[in-house]
């Protein structure tokens, strides 16, 4: 790493590394605090709770305990998040990591940050909604963690909003694919479906850090969650999986010296 590029990720680079230093102030080149750390994973659903990333021991896991408990009269038990298998994502500050080329350094030189190995470096998430049977919300997402060797992992939760007869009690699941190689990983988000059966559909894409998606023409708006710091919304299924399209391509070209496209 040469001078310039040292320059160019030393924010990010302090604020990780002194983050557990007590009493000591990490400030960004903005001048305001901006330490980094890492929290459990969590989707960019809207519900009422969190939903987090978790990779099932057996691949998938659901919980469908409003239906059974209505239909059987019987109590049945939620099924339980296992935070030992939820990834772990790191924290970006936005004024820590404001460019496309200052996240393509900071993957390119990842290990030695001393960030953990377990940790993904970036993340994109794409996720649907609408309505369908007694007018219940539904939500797809999946999410695509990739690490900086470069690896991938696709993973996925189907929601929906409970029966009337249970209506806080949503349906869920999650699936989780093997480690994959980048490439595996850029098609199976490419070869997303738009599902028809739905109405009132509507899509959005989210990045983990927000910078990545620079480029993307959805409308762009600030969200709560934690981690997924901006939305960008789609009405229309083809522009979504057009801008998608090139943002896994601009993914790709972090690791695989094409250049960097964005902003």
């Amino acid at each position: 790493m040469n001078i310039d590029q040292q320059a160019a990720i030393s924010p990010f680079f302090l604020s990780w590394n002194l983050r557990n230093v007590p009493g000591l102030p990490v400030v960004g080149a903005s001048g305001k605090p901006c330490s980094v750390t890492t929290r459990l994973g969590e989707y960019p659903i809207d519900a009422w709770k969190p939903f987090l990333i978790e990779v099932p021991r057996d691949g998938s896991k659901k919980d469908i305990v409003g239906r059974c408990n209505h239909a059987s009269g019987a109590s049945v038990a939620n099924t339980r998040w296992d935070k030992t298998r939820t990834v772990m994502l790191p924290v970006y500050d936005d004024s820590n990591i404001k460019r496309i080329e200052q996240l393509a350094l900071l993957v390119r030189f990842w290990t030695e940050m001393g960030i953990p190995d377990e940790v993904p470096c970036l993340a994109v998430a794409v996720r649907s909604n609408g309505r369908y049977a007694e007018d219940r919300e539904v939500q797809c997402i999946t999410v695509m963690l990739v690490w900086s060797d470069p690896v991938a992992r696709i993973v996925s939760l189907d929601w929906t909003e409970g029966p009337l007869e249970d209506c806080i009690s949503p349906e869920w699941f999650v699936e989780s694919s093997p480690m994959l190689n980048l490439d595996e990983a850029v098609r199976m988000m490419r070869d997303l479906k738009e599902n028809l059966g739905w109405e009132h559909r509507g899509h959005s894409i989210f990045t983990l850090p927000a910078c990545l998606g620079g480029s993307l023409t959805g409308e762009r708006q600030p969200t709560n969650y934690a981690l997924w710091k901006r939305e960008w919304a789609y009405e229309d299924w083809g522009r979504m999986t057009k801008d998608l399209d090139g943002l896994l391509g601009t993914v790709r070209s972090m690791f695989y010296d094409e250049g960097v496209t964005g902003q």
